[in-house]
């Protein structure tokens, strides 16, 4: 996921608009640049915008990161093990969120498909999908690799 993407998803993702976002550090004209990944911003412009955002650098480095919490968490619904899904739901979400990272939050929001697939909630499964659906142009090859996994699975 590039940096505009993030940027923009983090955005989103705290309900500001791009001028709240941009209000003191930039105009919203660059801020939109960035988000469309056509330019790249100095380090400082880059830790206002950061800031305003709540992104975090990444996190403890003796503990799990999001990413492993997230494989765990898959690991266990893909051995249809729904007591161990249910417990790690929580742990692998409060995870992902105070990563402050926004690949962590959508690699929650695709893991939530199969989540809700496994408890066999089929409207919960269609709402996770749908709200992964409207970043798909940001995804990695990874994530549109789960993405399409999970479609086939709902289908």
């Amino acid at each position: 996921m590039k940096l505009g993407d993030r940027l923009k998803f983090a955005r989103l993702m705290k309900g500001l608009t791009q001028e709240e976002t941009a209000e003191g550090i930039i105009s919203v004209s660059y801020l939109s640049k960035i988000q469309n990944n056509q330019v790249i911003p100095s380090q400082e412009v880059l830790e206002w915008l950061f800031r305003r955002l709540d992104i975090r650098p990444g996190g403890n480095e003796t503990m799990p990161s999001w990413f492993e919490w997230v494989m765990s968490w898959y690991k266990a619904m893909t051995n249809r093990d729904v007591p161990a899904a249910r417990e790690l739901y929580e742990t692998v979400k409060e995870r992902c969120e105070q990563s402050g990272d926004a690949e962590a939050m959508i690699y929650f929001q695709l893991m939530r498909i199969r989540y809700w697939l496994l408890l066999g909630d089929k409207k919960g499964a269609e709402t996770a999908a749908q709200s992964v659906r409207d970043w798909y142009g940001s995804l990695s090859d990874d994530m549109r690799y789960y993405y399409w996994k999970f479609f086939g699975l709902l289908s």
